[in-house]
């Protein structure tokens, strides 16, 4: 089946065994990607060293503590054994 016109830049695929592999291939690629998400973990801390008032509570201070790491996997990998690389460690 050949995608439609209107979809841009998108590859066409001819009416061919060929074709079809490439697509299904393709799918495949997009739909069992990995996602990951990093959320970031902070510390909220009051500084009240240079409070005006005495019903405030300070200066809000955030210190970043590291991240959660939630990683989604297609479910064609359950049972398999999936390793994270440091490489990350850096950011992003």
């Amino acid at each position: 089946m050949a995608l439609s016109k209107h979809l841009g830049k998108a590859n066409k695929w001819a009416d061919s065994d060929a074709d079809r592999a490439a697509e299904l291939r393709a799918l495949n690629e997009a739909l069992l990607a990995p996602s990951l998400k990093l959320t970031p973990v902070v510390r909220t801390e009051f500084d009240v060293s240079r409070t005006s008032s005495q019903f405030s509570p300070g200066r809000r201070v955030e210190t970043l503590q590291g991240y959660w790491v939630q990683l989604a996997l297609p479910a064609a990998l359950g049972g398999e054994k999936v390793s994270v690389s440091q490489s990350a460690m850096g950011g992003f």
